[in-house]
């Protein structure tokens, strides 16, 4: 999706504001300097900063998500290493954006409109897992009695809080070693044996 230049500018510049600031300590007018445009033209594309921040963080979602391959597979080694890999680039743009990550969670911890807005907003990699695992319990590659619906939330919620966790101060978790913690949480969640994911 292509936004129009002076709004893609506003998101983008809400991107660094909300980070430094939070939603609460961002005005509406650092983001509009940040952005290099007038301070009028905000409401042009935005009737407050907390529609722009839910804009933020579905392009934030899509950023994430779109690293993601999809494919179908015809066996289930292949698969496994397609979990593996997805688990990697999670891992890897969680832990360059733990900042951004960081106060999107403070910002949902503290207000309840903008949890149940985050909570409501289409997630394209919760799409796009509901849809895989769905089809790798249909062929028998993880155990049929796991509800991919339900599971991918948590899948998701798991790894999003681990780097948080792991990504205290200027830490930051060693990659391959994190990934394969989290892969093998993974695994263990689906009922999946932990060697088949490597």
């Amino acid at each position: 999706m292509t936004l129009p230049p002076t709004r893609q500018a506003l998101v983008d510049a809400a991107v660094d504001v909300f980070t430094e600031k939070g939603l609460h300590g961002a005005r509406v007018i650092d983001v509009t300097k940040r952005a290099g445009v007038a301070a009028g033209s905000f409401y042009t594309y935005f009737d407050t900063k907390e529609v722009l921040f839910l804009e933020v963080v579905e392009q934030v979602r899509r950023e994430l998500a779109a690293q993601v391959p999809r494919a179908r597979f015809s066996d289930a080694a292949s698969a496994r290493a397609w979990l593996y890999e997805v688990v990697r680039l999670q891992v890897t743009g969680l832990i360059e954006g733990a900042a951004t990550w960081r106060m999107i969670n403070a910002a949902a911890l503290g207000n309840v409109q903008i949890a149940t807005a985050l909570r409501d907003q289409a997630d394209p990699l919760t799409r796009t897992l509901t849809d895989e695992l769905g089809f790798w319990a249909e062929q028998g590659w993880i155990d049929p009695g796991v509800d991919s619906a339900v599971v991918v939330d948590a899948l998701i919620a798991l790894i999003e809080q681990t780097v948080q966790q792991w990504c205290t101060g200027s830490d930051r978790p060693d990659l391959d070693e994190a990934t394969a913690v989290i892969a093998g949480a993974w695994a263990s969640i689906l009922r999946m044996t932990p060697e088949s994911v490597r």
